[in-house]
Formats: structure tokens, C-alpha cells, sequence
């Protein structure tokens, strides 16, 4: 986050510990992250950049 800037939305998977580190961050923060946290849409997002992995 520090050499991109702070994203307005976050995709993730239904990781708990993920969601718990934005929350702490959030927490600190005046304008918070939008957290989507939807079992198969991180997915779409993985497939997408399947080619530069």
C-alpha cells in the first residue's frame, strides 16, 4: 500500500484473518476500505491474472 496507495476496495476471499488485518486498519483510518467478501468473486479476480503468474 505504501508504493500504490491506499485501495478503495478490497476483494478477498472469506478469509477471516484477512478481514480482522483490514479492520485494524480501517480502524485508524478517517475513510475506510470497502471490504467485498464473496466466496467466488476473489476467483474471477485470480483468473484474470492467470497469464503473468
Amino acid at each position: 500500500m505504501q508504493g500504490n496507495g491506499v485501495p478503495e476496495k478490497i476483494t478477498m476471499d472469506k478469509s477471516g484473518v484477512n478481514k480482522a488485518a483490514i479492520d485494524e486498519i480501517n480502524a485508524n483510518r478517517e475513510t475506510s476500505m470497502v471490504v467485498r467478501q464473496v466466496k467466488y468473486l476473489n476467483n474471477i479476480v485470480e483468473q484474470n491474472h492467470r497469464a503473468v503468474k
